[in-house]
């Protein structure tokens, strides 16, 4: 076929030539650059760790603190009928309790509350200890060196 006279040039028998990579000119290349690849990776990394480590905290401590927390309903009905609280009392007893108590979110050992122990633990454990969330089980405690050594590492 040949060319014809003021034919456009995508008509002829041979297509514009692409570039060394075989893609044209107008598609984009989704390439990532090493470094950028070596961030996401960390930060992955990192998220992948904290959610380990939430999942093994939840897993070792809540069990333990639904026990303490049943354990302490029970005294405190014991108390109430020891003493013959009034409701009203109870609500005054409790409301001072709850505004000395650290974790008035609820639950502590929840996968959120364990979360942020991981994040806590990994982060500062080495200037501020615990914070003020610790695991109580010898299980939890254990599990939180071993966490904490591998992620200070």
């Amino acid at each position: 076929m040949e060319l014809m006279e003021g034919a456009p040039a995508c008509c002829s028998e041979h297509p514009p030539s692409l570039p060394p990579s075989g893609r044209s000119a107008r598609t984009p290349e989704l390439r990532m650059k090493p470094q950028n690849i070596r961030t996401l990776s960390l930060i992955l990394s990192i998220v992948f760790y904290l959610l380990l480590g939430a999942a093994v905290f939840d897993a070792l401590e809540s069990e333990s603190e639904v026990f303490r927390k049943k354990a302490l309903e029970q005294k405190l009905d014991d108390l109430k009928r020891k003493y013959g609280f009034t409701a009203e009392d109870y609500r005054d007893i409790e409301r001072v309790v709850l505004q000395s108590e650290p974790h008035r979110a609820g639950r502590q050992w929840k996968f959120a509350g364990s979360f942020y122990f991981a994040i806590t633990v990994i982060t500062t454990i080495g200037k501020y200890g615990y914070g003020h969330a610790a695991p109580r089980t010898d299980a939890g405690k254990a599990f939180c060196m071993f966490y904490a050594v591998l992620g200070i590492l």
